[in-house]
């Protein structure tokens, strides 16, 4: 008779039939909400920024806007994929993957990938706090930044 990976461990462990009946009940992760595995966060990540450009994509159809970038559909993709994120996988991995993705698109304009971070940032704080995503606090134009000089006297 076959055993499983958790029976083997609990065995190793030395654990007892009760302790063992418990683990084999405890509800188990999905493989994107283990704090070690990497690999199915990053699948899932990409798997709902497909899912979130999809959608873009469409509602650009619909409302006849040429594409999703640089406008109201590109604030609300970029919050949505990063809520979804924050919800279904964890805060870190939304973090840091959205970081990534802005950081790996380095020859994009200053102003477009701080606009990209603020609303990344709004869809995060939306899954932590349990809300909505407040269409008010995304960006939807790029501002260009431009430092103020100063004479220092």
């Amino acid at each position: 008779m076959a055993i499983s990976d958790t029976e083997a461990s609990a065995r190793a462990l030395g654990l007892s039939l009760r302790e063992r009946a418990e683990l084999s009940r405890a509800p188990k992760l999905k493989p994107e909400k283990q704090f070690w595995n990497l690999p199915a966060k990053l699948d899932r990540a990409r798997a709902i920024a497909d899912e979130e450009g999809r959608a873009a994509w469409g509602a650009a159809r619909a409302q006849g806007v040429s594409r999703p970038h640089n406008n109201a559909l590109d604030a609300q993709r970029h919050a949505r994929w990063s809520e979804r994120m924050a919800r279904e996988i964890d805060p870190v991995t939304s973090f840091l993957v959205g970081t990534g993705h802005e950081l790996a698109e380095m020859f994009q304009p200053r102003a477009e990938a701080l606009m990209d971070f603020r609303n990344n940032a709004e869809g995060r704080r939306a899954a932590r706090e349990g809300r909505p995503i407040d269409p008010t606090r995304l960006q939807a134009t790029p501002t260009p930044y431009r430092p103020k000089m100063t004479h220092g006297f």
